[in-house]
């Protein structure tokens, strides 16, 4: 059934060296075991042919090779299909007559089934797969056959008994429910205005808008950072629209949200249950071991760093087939030649040079765990909007976007568009390294609004750099915010966000900043990978690894020293 397969083995050399060695390049063949049976895809782990060197390819080349996969019908005349099924959905080892060997890919291939068992004949399910080895953990990237059944591939970086984790996050109808129904509709949040003159306060009721009419609302618009879209508000009874104060998005909104898409959601309640979101698959090994090859005293997984061959972590990397994995708290990346960065490493990186932080309370997180780094002191006044931090050594700016999402009220006044404080920088001195990551408050934007922002984003940044044209720009992804469906059972507005929009911004992010030599962080596996439930701010040691992969984009001069 295998015409042959790619195997790495380390070979035990004296003195605790090893030597990874490429002992076959191939063909693979599916498995008949596979659904549908008789079909073959070809991918290569590794074009160099190098026997001290392991490439890792990228993503696009493997789904490039996989070809389209005709879907199968077992039934004649009258047949039910329902949803995929946790359940009753299966996986098994490709290969799982063989061992697996530290420094290998190997794959899990998923068979989607529904509640009667039957083989599903499509594919766009939404998938986590994880596995941890100890004090080793990865995130598994998905090859869609489009027919119901998927492949899941790792590498096999750490030795010893290996737990697999694959949870059907959402169904295919789920799924195209969120890209094509949930994704365009206006109003999914509304925000309190709260009008203000002297101490007169009124109050009127916000939202985006980015299609169609309206009548008598104070118009809040900002063309160059939002193009069409703009901010609509109820006017205040007797107090002009330019005494907007300040927005608050939580609170009586929840509940107005509640009403007005309780009967919208329940009507769709097929889609939301549990089996069919958030399901742990549990038909099939999870549990196998992989084999150390080598000395049982060298430290494998830094040996094999060693020998993976990376780029030089510059924009528009490809993303890979694997983007690495965890080792305690460490993040070891396949994307490019990231490292872990000392104070003193980062003094000298940052020397002479202004930093500058665009985005959310993720972008403010990395601020403060920089801070921390370098054993910064912050004043306890700080505003969490936006603030200058500036030292013998350290120049930093971090900026909130308008508009966000939270408890308190956000004043007017304190928020910024990226493309405004790009116009306020001085261009005498463009000794500028500029990070944006609009995404943590954008779920619940129309994907035409949210792209306009990302299109004037770019347009900023051209602008920006006709003025100084050596300025390094970061674009940061979003990364997975959910890991359980008690949301979705507990309350009905949480329906109308996922961790499915998430990614598709995280595709739009990508695609709109290709090609313009901008460094794309892409931290959506890296915080999937890690041993702890996804949420919007993950632990400290994350949120460190996310800025060593940072500098090691912004100075790679020293990361090869």
């Amino acid at each position: 059934m295998i015409s042959s397969r790619q195997i790495f083995t380390v070979i035990g050399l004296p003195m605790t060296v090893a030597v990874v060695y490429l002992m076959s390049i191939s063909t693979v063949e599916r498995s008949s075991r596979i659904y549908p049976n008789a079909q073959q895809y070809r991918y290569d782990f590794n074009d160099s042919r190098s026997t001290f060197t392991i490439n890792i390819p990228s993503y696009k080349s493997i789904l490039s090779q996989i070809p389209v996969a005709e879907p199968v019908f077992n039934t004649k005349g009258i047949g039910s299909m329902g949803f995929t099924d946790s359940s009753r959905s299966t996986f098994h080892l490709k290969y799982n007559d063989s061992d697996i060997n530290v420094g290998e890919f190997f794959s899990v291939v998923i068979e989607s089934r529904d509640k009667n068992g039957r083989h599903r004949v499509l594919g766009g399910d939404f998938w986590y797969a994880t596995i941890k080895i100890g004090y080793c953990s990865e995130a598994g990237k998905i090859l869609d056959f489009q027919n119901g059944t998927y492949e899941v591939v790792f590498f096999a970086a750490c030795p010893g008994n290996v737990k697999l984790t694959i949870i059907l996050v959402h169904t295919v109808e789920t799924v195209h429910f969120y890209k094509h129904t949930v994704w365009s509709m206006e109003e999914r949040k509304l925000w309190n205005a709260t009008y203000k003159v002297g101490n007169k306060e009124e109050y009127g009721l916000c939202r985006i808008h980015n299609v169609g009419i309206w009548k008598d609302k104070c118009e809040f618009p900002h063309p160059k950072a939002m193009g069409g879209s703009l901010m609509l508000c109820d006017p205040p009874r007797t107090l002009p629209c330019s005494s907007l104060y300040g927005l608050r998005s939580k609170g009586e909104t929840q509940e107005i949200l509640a009403n007005a898409y309780t009967s919208f959601l329940t009507d769709h309640e097929d889609l939301f249950r549990r089996k069919i979101n958030f399901g742990y698959l549990t038909n099939g090994t999870d549990t196998f071991t992989i084999q150390r090859a080598g000395e049982e005293s060298m430290n494998v997984h830094k040996t094999l760093m060693n020998y993976i061959k990376r780029p030089e972590c510059t924009p528009d990397t490809p993303e890979p087939i694997n983007d690495g994995f965890w080792y305690r708290n460490t993040w070891h990346s396949f994307a490019c030649r990231s490292r872990s960065w000392s104070r003193k490493q980062i003094r000298t990186c940052i020397n002479n040079k202004r930093l500058i932080f665009l985005g959310d309370s993720t972008t403010r997180q990395w601020c403060e765990k920089l801070l921390l780094h370098l054993d910064v002191d912050v004043p306890e006044d700080l505003s969490r909007k936006g603030y200058d931090i500036v030292t013998d050594f350290l120049n930093l700016t971090f900026q909130f976007h308008p508009y966000v999402l939270g408890n308190g009220i956000e004043k007017v006044s304190e928020g910024k568009f990226e493309v405004d404080v790009l116009d306020s920088l001085a261009t005498d001195n463009c000794h500028y390294v500029i990070m944006i990551s609009p995404w943590a408050h954008y779920e619940v934007w129309t994907k035409e609004a949210y792209l306009s922002r990302l299109e004037h984003i770019k347009a900023g940044i051209i602008s920006f750099r006709q003025k100084c044209p050596d300025t390094k720009f970061v674009i940061k992804s979003p990364h997975p915010r959910r890991h359980s469906s008690k949301s979705l059972q507990t309350f009905i507005i949480a329906r109308l966000t996922s961790d499915v929009l998430l990614y598709e911004i995280r595709n739009l992010m990508h695609d709109t900043f290709k090609g313009m030599g901008i460094h794309f962080i892409d931290i959506w596996d890296m915080n999937l990978a890690y041993d702890s439930p996804n949420t919007i701010h993950m632990p400290l040691e994350v949120a460190i690894q996310e800025l060593f992969m940072y500098f090691s984009h912004i100075c790679p001069d020293i990361t090869n020293q």
